[in-house]
């Protein structure tokens, strides 16, 4: 498996506009909401990945527990499945993600607590030439600042500098 950088989007790229408001306006009352640059994650397939943005900390649902001296940090995602309908990404979900920590660990998404920010991303199928966004959480340690955003397919690793 080869790793891969994000690449800044094409615009001569394959692919509908980005679904939903404007990538880069991300404002938020729970904690600090930053955008994250680096662009798209491109397939050979013309399918495409992007973290948009991130927030900390983000408040737990409140049926939650979280571990004494953790916090919720969320990634904002999309994807695009591509045009070819004999190959496209036809499935995307929270559980393809990491963080990449400051040791070199990768935490997995939270499923307790996947519904702290909305819309989740969850698990979902995807037809040809279709799109989606959403969050994906995890549980981190307090003032433990993750390095990178770990999107893990059959095409590479790509990585989103946080």
């Amino acid at each position: 498996v080869q790793e891969q950088a994000a690449e800044a989007p094409d615009p001569t790229s394959s692919g509908p506009p980005a679904p939903g408001a404007d990538p880069t306006s991300s404002t938020s009352t729970a904690g600090k909401s930053v955008t994250v640059k680096g662009g798209r994650a491109t397939m050979a397939n013309g399918a495409w990945v992007n973290v948009h943005s991130y927030e900390t900390p983000v408040p737990p649902p409140a049926y939650a527990r979280l571990e004494p001296g953790h916090e919720l940090f969320a990634i904002e995602v999309e994807a695009y499945s591509g045009p070819n309908p004999d190959d496209y990404l036809n499935h995307f979900q929270m559980h393809d993600f990491r963080l990449q920590m400051p040791d070199n660990t990768r935490l997995r998404p939270d499923s307790l607590v996947s519904a702290a920010k909305e819309p989740a991303l969850y698990n979902n199928p995807l037809a040809p030439d279709d799109g989606i966004r959403g969050w994906v959480t995890f549980e981190k340690r307090k003032g433990e600042e993750p390095k990178f955003a770990v999107y893990q397919t059959f095409d590479g690793v790509f990585k989103w500098a946080l």
